[in-house]
């Protein structure tokens, strides 16, 4: 054997021995009808997965991921059956296994005892075991600019023109001259002389006419 050769093997060897030096032993206690415990867990290459019970049980893997019996693999059926996730299980990172029991041609299964483990090849995030129930973290959003708002500016208002009124001329009123007023007044005395006499000359005619 080459010494490249040898020096892999070494390496691979020293990592496997590594990998198994950090595997974690993963509980699966109450395995039984109805199936209370958590049914989704992780975890890495190289944990194992006991299963622990009471009365009549058993564990299959089944590559459907759901509780139909087509290809499944047998893993046991007595309390303390276990299963060491090998490799190929991490393989593409975070394979996902249905495990179940198959009492009754299935009908455990259909009645809940199942549960899932996705198998990472390196450490399972948060560690082997039940899958870590975090809250989600959501980013807080960026703050949106301000919007800068040009001022809003009004045009100036025309200057009015100033209306030019024209002043109002009343007309001057008449006056009388004295001398009109007297012209007047002499007409007037005049048409009552003329009236008193004609008043007058009527009167006589009427007595004179009773006479005859």
């Amino acid at each position: 054997m080459s010494a490249k050769f040898l020096s892999a093997l070494a390496l691979l060897v020293v990592a496997q021995l590594a990998s198994n030096a950090n595997a974690a032993t993963v509980e699966v206690p109450d395995w039984v009808v109805p199936y209370n415990g958590a049914q989704e867990w992780q975890a890495s290459v190289g944990d194992t997965m006991v299963f622990e019970w009471t009365g009549g049980h058993n564990v299959f893997i089944h590559p459907t991921l759901d509780c139909n019996l087509d290809g499944r693999t047998f893993i046991g059926s007595e309390t303390g059956t276990s299963y060491t996730f090998a490799e190929e299980d991490g393989s593409p990172e975070g394979t996902l296994m249905f495990f179940a029991c198959d009492i009754g041609q299935g009908s455990h299964c259909r009645f809940g005892q199942s549960l899932t483990v996705m198998v990472y090849s390196g450490e399972a995030p948060g560690g082997s075991g039940v899958v870590p129930d975090e809250p989600v973290v959501l980013p807080e959003p960026e703050p949106e600019p301000p919007i800068e708002e040009e001022p809003v500016v009004l045009p100036e208002p025309e200057p009015e023109n100033p209306i030019e009124e024209e002043p109002v001329v009343l007309p001057e009123p008449e006056t009388t001259s004295e001398t009109d007023m007297g012209s007047a007044e002499a007409d007037s005395a005049g048409a009552l002389n003329s009236v008193s006499v004609a008043s007058l000359f009527g009167l006589v005619a009427a007595v004179v006419a009773l006479a005859l």
